[in-house]
Protein backbone atom coordinates (compact mmCIF):
# COMPACT_ATOMS: atom_id res chain seq x y z
CA UNK A 1 0.00 0.00 0.00
CA UNK A 2 1.18 3.42 -0.74
CA UNK A 3 0.79 5.98 2.73
CA UNK A 4 -1.86 7.88 0.82
CA UNK A 5 -3.79 4.51 0.29
CA UNK A 6 -3.51 3.75 4.17
CA UNK A 7 -4.05 7.20 5.41
CA UNK A 8 -7.49 7.16 3.27
CA UNK A 9 -8.22 3.45 4.73
CA UNK A 10 -7.63 4.78 8.15
CA UNK A 11 -8.67 7.98 8.50
CA UNK A 12 -5.68 8.76 9.70
CA UNK A 13 -2.51 11.25 9.35
CA UNK A 14 0.72 10.86 7.89
CA UNK A 15 2.13 11.51 12.11
CA UNK A 16 -0.30 9.17 13.49
CA UNK A 17 0.11 6.28 10.81
CA UNK A 18 4.45 6.54 11.06
CA UNK A 19 3.73 6.60 15.32
CA UNK A 20 1.55 3.61 14.97
CA UNK A 21 4.12 1.80 13.22
CA UNK A 22 7.04 2.46 15.30
CA UNK A 23 4.97 0.97 18.15
CA UNK A 24 4.60 -2.15 15.73
CA UNK A 25 8.55 -2.49 14.73
CA UNK A 26 8.79 -2.78 19.05
CA UNK A 27 6.60 -6.00 19.12
CA UNK A 28 8.28 -7.15 16.26
CA UNK A 29 11.01 -9.66 16.59
CA UNK A 30 14.58 -8.58 15.45
CA UNK A 31 14.52 -9.37 12.02
CA UNK A 32 10.99 -8.14 11.08
CA UNK A 33 9.91 -4.84 10.31
CA UNK A 34 7.47 -2.64 8.81
CA UNK A 35 8.90 0.01 6.71
CA UNK A 36 7.95 3.05 4.62
CA UNK A 37 9.22 4.29 2.04
CA UNK A 38 8.35 7.20 -0.80
CA UNK A 39 9.02 4.89 -3.32
CA UNK A 40 7.38 1.42 -1.77
CA UNK A 41 5.01 2.65 0.16
CA UNK A 42 4.19 0.86 3.28
CA UNK A 43 5.42 -3.19 3.46
CA UNK A 44 6.80 -5.71 5.64
CA UNK A 45 10.61 -6.37 5.48
CA UNK A 46 11.85 -9.72 7.07
CA UNK A 47 14.72 -12.24 7.14
CA UNK A 48 14.07 -15.41 4.71
CA UNK A 49 15.06 -17.45 7.94
CA UNK A 50 12.57 -15.24 10.32
CA UNK A 51 9.45 -16.07 11.28
CA UNK A 52 6.08 -16.49 8.45
CA UNK A 53 3.78 -13.76 8.54
CA UNK A 54 0.83 -15.94 10.26
CA UNK A 55 3.83 -15.85 13.58
CA UNK A 56 4.40 -12.89 13.84
CA UNK A 57 0.64 -12.19 13.46
CA UNK A 58 0.31 -14.93 16.34
CA UNK A 59 3.20 -13.06 18.23
CA UNK A 60 1.58 -9.64 18.17
CA UNK A 61 -2.10 -10.84 19.17
CA UNK A 62 -0.52 -12.66 22.06
CA UNK A 63 0.90 -8.82 23.65
CA UNK A 64 -2.52 -7.37 22.74
CA UNK A 65 -4.57 -6.21 26.08
CA UNK A 66 -7.63 -8.23 25.38
CA UNK A 67 -5.54 -11.52 24.83
CA UNK A 68 -3.60 -11.32 28.19
CA UNK A 69 -7.06 -10.40 30.23
CA UNK A 70 -8.79 -13.19 29.09
CA UNK A 71 -5.59 -15.59 29.28
CA UNK A 72 -4.90 -14.31 32.78
CA UNK A 73 -9.22 -15.38 33.84
CA UNK A 74 -8.34 -18.83 31.63
CA UNK A 75 -5.83 -19.54 34.42
CA UNK A 76 -6.98 -17.51 37.54
CA UNK A 77 -10.44 -16.07 36.87
CA UNK A 78 -12.61 -15.44 39.91
CA UNK A 79 -8.77 -15.11 42.15
CA UNK A 80 -8.36 -11.90 42.12
CA UNK A 81 -10.32 -8.53 42.70
CA UNK A 82 -10.74 -5.93 39.15
CA UNK A 83 -8.26 -3.79 41.31
CA UNK A 84 -5.72 -6.76 41.43
CA UNK A 85 -6.19 -7.63 37.73
CA UNK A 86 -5.71 -4.05 36.78
CA UNK A 87 -2.61 -3.74 38.45
CA UNK A 88 -1.64 -7.12 36.92
CA UNK A 89 -1.86 -5.73 33.38
CA UNK A 90 -0.69 -2.21 34.26
CA UNK A 91 -3.78 -0.48 33.61
CA UNK A 92 -6.49 1.45 35.54
CA UNK A 93 -9.40 -0.12 37.07
CA UNK A 94 -11.36 2.50 35.56
CA UNK A 95 -9.92 1.40 32.23
CA UNK A 96 -10.20 -2.02 33.18
CA UNK A 97 -14.20 -1.41 34.01
CA UNK A 98 -14.50 0.26 30.16
CA UNK A 99 -12.72 -2.99 28.64
CA UNK A 100 -14.94 -5.40 30.43
CA UNK A 101 -18.12 -3.56 28.83
CA UNK A 102 -16.62 -3.42 25.94
CA UNK A 103 -15.76 -6.93 25.62
CA UNK A 104 -19.65 -8.29 27.39
CA UNK A 105 -21.12 -5.92 24.47
CA UNK A 106 -18.92 -7.11 21.57
CA UNK A 107 -16.30 -9.76 21.13
CA UNK A 108 -18.34 -11.96 24.01
CA UNK A 109 -21.94 -11.56 23.05
CA UNK A 110 -21.47 -13.81 19.73
CA UNK A 111 -20.44 -16.58 22.82
CA UNK A 112 -23.12 -15.54 24.82
CA UNK A 113 -20.92 -15.35 27.12
CA UNK A 114 -20.13 -12.08 30.28
CA UNK A 115 -16.75 -11.01 32.21
CA UNK A 116 -18.19 -10.10 36.28
CA UNK A 117 -17.10 -7.55 37.63
CA UNK A 118 -16.45 -8.38 41.43
CA UNK A 119 -13.36 -10.81 41.03
CA UNK A 120 -13.87 -10.84 37.52
CA UNK A 121 -14.36 -14.32 35.46
CA UNK A 122 -15.62 -15.77 32.24
CA UNK A 123 -19.52 -16.68 32.79
CA UNK A 124 -21.36 -18.29 30.62
CA UNK A 125 -22.64 -21.65 29.03
CA UNK A 126 -19.48 -24.20 29.77
CA UNK A 127 -19.71 -25.53 26.19
CA UNK A 128 -19.42 -22.00 24.97
CA UNK A 129 -16.79 -21.11 27.56
CA UNK A 130 -14.81 -23.76 26.12
CA UNK A 131 -15.26 -23.35 22.60
CA UNK A 132 -14.42 -19.46 22.83
CA UNK A 133 -11.02 -20.37 24.68
CA UNK A 134 -10.24 -22.95 21.84
CA UNK A 135 -10.81 -19.96 19.22
CA UNK A 136 -8.73 -17.87 21.24
CA UNK A 137 -5.68 -20.19 22.16
CA UNK A 138 -5.47 -21.55 18.33
CA UNK A 139 -5.15 -17.95 17.10
CA UNK A 140 -2.35 -16.98 19.45
CA UNK A 141 -0.79 -20.25 18.95
CA UNK A 142 -1.30 -21.29 15.61
CA UNK A 143 1.91 -23.18 14.93
CA UNK A 144 4.30 -22.93 17.38
CA UNK A 145 4.11 -22.47 21.39
CA UNK A 146 2.22 -24.03 24.14
CA UNK A 147 0.10 -21.40 26.82
CA UNK A 148 -0.53 -24.52 29.20
CA UNK A 149 2.19 -24.51 31.62
CA UNK A 150 0.82 -27.23 34.23
CA UNK A 151 -0.05 -29.48 30.88
CA UNK A 152 2.19 -31.98 28.98
CA UNK A 153 2.16 -31.13 25.51
CA UNK A 154 3.62 -33.79 24.22
CA UNK A 155 1.44 -36.40 26.91
CA UNK A 156 -1.83 -35.10 25.19
CA UNK A 157 -0.29 -35.68 21.30
CA UNK A 158 1.04 -39.17 22.39
CA UNK A 159 -2.54 -39.90 23.94
CA UNK A 160 -4.09 -38.75 20.34
CA UNK A 161 -1.84 -40.61 18.73
CA UNK A 162 -3.10 -43.79 20.72
CA UNK A 163 -6.89 -43.13 19.20
CA UNK A 164 -5.25 -42.63 15.49
CA UNK A 165 -3.86 -45.89 16.05
CA UNK A 166 -6.89 -47.73 17.37
CA UNK A 167 -9.34 -46.27 15.06
CA UNK A 168 -7.31 -46.66 12.22
CA UNK A 169 -7.35 -42.72 11.17
CA UNK A 170 -4.65 -40.36 10.54
CA UNK A 171 -5.14 -36.59 11.76
CA UNK A 172 -4.05 -33.34 9.51
CA UNK A 173 -1.00 -32.08 11.65
CA UNK A 174 -3.12 -28.94 12.00
CA UNK A 175 -6.12 -30.67 13.02
CA UNK A 176 -3.77 -32.65 15.58
CA UNK A 177 -2.49 -29.41 16.82
CA UNK A 178 -5.63 -28.03 17.37
CA UNK A 179 -7.25 -31.06 19.25
CA UNK A 180 -4.52 -31.55 21.45
CA UNK A 181 -5.12 -27.64 22.70
CA UNK A 182 -8.79 -28.45 22.96
CA UNK A 183 -8.08 -31.66 25.24
CA UNK A 184 -6.08 -29.60 27.19
CA UNK A 185 -8.99 -26.78 27.57
CA UNK A 186 -10.77 -29.46 28.67
CA UNK A 187 -8.53 -31.04 31.47
CA UNK A 188 -7.69 -27.79 33.03
CA UNK A 189 -11.32 -26.70 33.00
CA UNK A 190 -12.56 -29.95 34.73
CA UNK A 191 -9.13 -29.75 37.08
CA UNK A 192 -11.17 -26.57 38.13
CA UNK A 193 -14.22 -28.28 38.87
CA UNK A 194 -16.46 -26.83 35.63
CA UNK A 195 -18.23 -29.69 33.72
CA UNK A 196 -20.67 -30.13 31.23
CA UNK A 197 -23.38 -31.74 31.89
CA UNK A 198 -26.50 -33.32 29.59
CA UNK A 199 -29.90 -34.35 30.39
CA UNK A 200 -30.64 -38.10 29.26
CA UNK A 201 -32.06 -38.21 25.44
CA UNK A 202 -31.10 -34.60 24.79
CA UNK A 203 -27.40 -34.98 23.41
CA UNK A 204 -27.43 -36.56 19.75
CA UNK A 205 -24.79 -39.32 20.84
CA UNK A 206 -24.81 -40.71 17.32
CA UNK A 207 -22.71 -37.83 16.06
CA UNK A 208 -19.78 -39.16 17.41
CA UNK A 209 -17.70 -37.35 20.57
CA UNK A 210 -16.52 -34.42 17.92
CA UNK A 211 -20.25 -33.27 18.63
CA UNK A 212 -18.65 -31.63 21.64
Amino acid sequence: FTLTEVKKELGSSDKTIRKITERLNKQMPADISILISRGKGIYLQRDGRSKTISEVISSIFRQTIYYRLMNLLFTSGGKHSLEEIAELLFMSASSLKKLIVQLNNNDLKPYKLQITYSAPRVKGNELNIRYFYWKLYENAYKFTGWPFQNISFEYIQQLITSIESQQNIVYFINSKRRLTFLVAIILQRAAKGYFVTFEEGNYPWEEGSSHI
